[in-house]
């Protein structure tokens, strides 16, 4: 009995034992699966984060590089735009020199505006107006043919012209020169057309201008009449009038051939010489400064490009602006995916390091599952083995109590019990009872407790402000996350529209464009239709052409047949210029132009009516054959028939010389590419560099006219009275610095004559002028004026030294006069030492001189020094 209790309560230890480790088990593994559970949820929490940052990022990215294609998209834009403004800015530079001119003619133009609005259908316009020159070069000579007559007025009537001559007096406007179409006559001067022909260095001036088409277009009332009332102008002022190329053709022109034909014209030369119908040669000066034909058009089109230029600049500003922001936005979007990269570079580490944690973790836990199996299988076979011993306990205890109940009857009767051995075992299992409710309390509070130490282990664990912190953190990734998804939004519904505006333009692009193309064809058959007829119609009027040449030189053979057998003709009419060209010799004949030949033929008329009879009936009777004809129709027959022979007599080797051309032409083409890619790249350098040329030409040309004028007006002004006037013209607006610089001058009271027509002082002083205003540009520390003074009087010697004064740069001079070389500072004299026959200088400071003068009782030294030299 006693060695089952002590196996029974070895083993209820070794079961409370292992109850114990299996208590301590559970609470180990469930506070490493709430760890687990905590690791899991952070992991899951970082990979959800990890996953959005990510997609954010390539968001970004996506969105980066859209607008890098926007950037690149406007910096193609802002390319092309600063090409446009640099073409224009060119081209309004080029024309900008001669800009004060045109607003001059457009002054001028209100002028003829006003007139042709109040008098409708009596004016038709100015002659610079009307005309233009049919090639650039005859400007200058047109304009000396013309003279002051190029900017009168053509009007209906000598009635419309008083009425416009009353009106600009009413009006105090300057007075003007019409030209009435009622009393335009054609001088009588002859016909020039033997001085011009063949001769391709003169021509006729009437046939160097032409209308001006777009003046005519805009005038309704004249429209019908224009041209004829032009042409009627044209040859009022204009006839008689010859054009040369150089001086030499129109001596040639004036002296030898006009006297040999009998003829007095006005030749003027490309360079504006003019030689008169007297002989008298000049060179003539436009009053009021050049005329510009067509000037107003060329305002209009030099407003349009500055206006143009204008919106190109706006347009460039907008485009640099929206470039700016685009590559700030850029910027901004790199730094925010830098910096989400650097966020996601931290947290990869750490969910991989809750990974490997996880691991463990779960190694961990597998490992007590498996030991709490183990225990609990320890402790189910201690309960059976307890349940068994229990078993044999009562067993024994049953036979004890049957045993010593005869032993125990004596005390029962005493305590006053049955039986004190089941009041004793019922005692036992009653402490036995209490025992297991105890320890069954006990491990209830101890799971208490651990529930306690875990809740509080997890609830440090929590770290309940990161949890802010990241809830925060959420909040703001889910507003920006929202903001974003509005302005994705957006943009995706901005895009769309942009897409189907884009889809419609295209579609109606697209239609444009079929029908465009079909216009096209359309027009390109016709256009090849008709450049056959075109062509056939060329060879058509070049075999009639021939026919009527050969017989042209048939009747001029007849009439030079006839002058060698001296057979008298009867005239009809006859023209001596033309009977001589008639008569010339059969290669003289053959060399003329068919217009001027078939002109000879008939202003030589023969008169058949007074032939005898008999030689009209043999008329009658006789056919002419044209020979020559004939025989040119058989060549081009005989060589229609040689073609068809060579077409008949195939190349054997055609393919491979076809290849070795084929060959030379794709290295022809290679080098061609070459050579037009290396052409464009030198075009560009040359428009750059001739671009900056312009520029810097017009800089320092626009600085110079800009100070003449006050520097003229200064120099010139003296005794109270306003100073004179002076400007400057380029000769070459396109080029300037390729042509000249026209510089006139106006004294005070005077004016405007050429620099020619000058006396010596004006010229002097116009010259100081435009001196002074060149030096201006890039100003010299000290300048040295040899006898400047020359030809100056008094007056204007001292306007000179009163101007130096001001200026403030050192200025040497070389002078004779004491009015201007008193007013120096010092003085250097050179003399002749008769004794020693050598040259001498002395030297005066002027300025000390005078404040030792002023000085009482001071003596100054005559001189500061003397040298001798041989």
């Amino acid at each position: 009995m006693l060695g089952a209790e002590e196996k029974l309560r070895r083993i209820a230890q070794e079961v409370k034992i292992s109850k114990e480790d299996l208590r301590e088990r559970e609470e180990k593994r469930k506070r490493l699966a709430g760890k687990l559970e905590d690791h899991s949820r952070e992991k899951t929490d970082l990979e959800i984060s990890l996953d959005t940052s990510r997609i954010e990022v390539e968001q970004t990215k996506r969105q980066i590089s859209h607008l890098e294609e926007e950037v690149k998209t406007f910096g193609s834009f802002r390319e092309s735009l600063i090409e446009e403004r640099q073409q224009l800015s060119f081209e309004v530079d080029s024309v900008k020199a001669r800009r004060d001119q045109l607003e001059r003619l457009e002054q001028r133009q209100r002028v003829a505006d006003e007139l042709r609005g109040r008098f409708p259908g009596a004016v038709l316009g100015r002659i610079s107006e009307l005309l233009l020159p049919t090639q650039k070069r005859f400007d200058l000579a047109l304009q000396m043919a013309l003279g002051a007559m190029a900017e009168a007025f053509v009007v209906k009537d000598a009635a419309a012209a008083r009425q416009c001559l009353r009106h600009l007096k009413d009006g105090r406007i300057a007075s003007e020169t019409f030209l009435p179409l009622d009393r335009l006559q054609d001088p009588q001067v002859g016909d020039m057309t033997p001085l011009t022909q063949h001769k391709t260095a003169r021509r006729l001036a009437s046939l160097c201008v032409q209308h001006n088409d777009k003046f005519l277009q805009r005038q309704e009332s004249w429209r019908d009449n224009a041209p004829s009332a032009i042409d009627r102008t044209v040859s009022f002022l204009l006839k008689g009038v010859i054009i040369a190329d150089s001086l030499d053709e129109a001596k040639q022109t004036s002296y030898v051939d006009a006297k040999r034909h009998g003829l007095m014209p006005r030749v003027v030369t490309l360079d504006g010489e003019v030689i008169a119908p007297n002989g008298n040669m000049s060179v003539k000066s436009q009053h009021g400064g050049r005329v510009e034909f067509g000037g107003g058009e060329q305002l209009q089109e030099l407003r349009e490009k500055e206006r143009k230029l204008e919106q190109v600049a706006r347009d460039l500003a907008t485009l640099e602006e929206e470039s700016a922001r685009k590559q700030q936005e850029v910027t901004d979007l790199k730094a925010e995916v830098a910096k989400k990269e650097a966020e996601n570079g931290v947290s990869e580490p750490q969910l991989k390091a809750l990974q490997e944690a996880q691991e463990v973790q779960e190694v961990e836990l597998a490992n007590l599952s498996k030991q709490i199996e183990d225990l609990g299988s320890r402790i189910d076979q201690g309960a059976a083995a307890q349940q068994k011993l229990r078993t044999e306990m009562d067993a024994l205890e049953g036979e004890l109590l049957k045993a010593g109940r005869a032993h125990f009857q004596k005390l029962n009767s005493e305590l006053g019990v049955e039986d004190i051995q089941e009041v004793m075992l019922k005692e036992e299992r009653r402490k036995q009872h209490v025992q297991a409710e105890v320890e069954q309390y006990e491990d209830f509070l101890r799971q208490a407790r651990a529930q306690e130490t875990r809740a509080e282990q997890r609830f440090r664990s929590t770290r309940l402000e990161e949890l802010k912190r990241d809830l925060d953190q959420y909040r703001r990734d889910i507003s920006f996350a929202e903001n974003r998804l509005q302005e994705l939004e957006s943009l995706q519904r901005s895009a769309a529209e942009k897409v189907q505006a884009s889809q419609e333009r295209l579609q109606k692009v697209k239609e444009n464009k079929e029908g465009l193309e079909e216009s096209s064809k359309t027009g390109r058959a016709e256009m090849q239709r008709l450049k056959a007829q075109s062509e056939d119609a060329k060879k058509g009027l070049k075999r009639q052409n021939d026919k009527v040449k050969i017989l042209f030189g048939i009747i001029c053979t007849i009439f030079q047949e006839c002058r060698e057998r001296r057979v008298g003709l009867p005239l009809a009419s006859s023209d001596i210029g033309a009977m001589e060209q008639v008569l010339s010799k059969a290669q003289d004949v053959e060399d003329m132009a068919l217009k001027d030949l078939e002109a000879a033929v008939r202003d030589v008329q023969v008169d058949f009516a007074k032939l005898p009879e008999d030689k009209k009936e043999l008329a009658e009777q006789s056919r002419v054959y044209d020979t020559k004809t004939v025989e040119a129709e058989y060549a081009e027959q005989v060589a229609e028939l040689a073609r068809e022979l060579e077409t008949l007599n195939p190349n054997m080797r055609a393919m491979e010389e076809c290849a070795v051309e084929e060959s030379k032409l794709q290295d022809i083409r290679h080098q061609a590419d070459a050579a037009s890619l290396e052409s464009q790249r030198l075009l560009r350098d040359f428009e750059a560099i001739k671009a900056e040329r312009v520029a810097r030409f017009m800089k320092c040309f626009k600085h110079i006219e800009e100070r003449i004028n006050p520097y003229y007006r200064e120099l010139t002004s003296y005794d109270g009275y306003t100073g004179g006037s002076a400007y400057l013209d380029l000769d070459d607006a396109e080029e300037p610095y390729n042509g000249g610089i026209t510089f006139t001058a106006c004294p005070p009271g005077k004016r405007f004559f050429p620099m020619e027509l000058l006396s010596g002082g004006e010229r002097s002083m116009a010259s100081m002028a435009l001196l002074f205003a060149m030096h201006s540009y890039q100003p010299p520390p000290f300048m040295i004026l040899d006898e400047v003074d020359a030809p100056f009087d008094k007056k204007n010697t001292n306007s000179l030294v009163n101007y130096l004064k001001k200026m403030n740069f050192q200025c040497v001079v070389i002078s004779l006069k004491d009015t201007f070389f008193s007013h120096s500072d010092s003085i250097v004299g050179v003399f002749k030492d008769k004794s020693k026959q050598t040259s001498g200088i002395l030297s005066l400071p002027l300025e000390r001189l005078g404040k030792l003068a002023e000085e009482p009782e001071s003596e100054a030294p005559l001189t500061d020094g003397f040298a001798e030299a041989g």
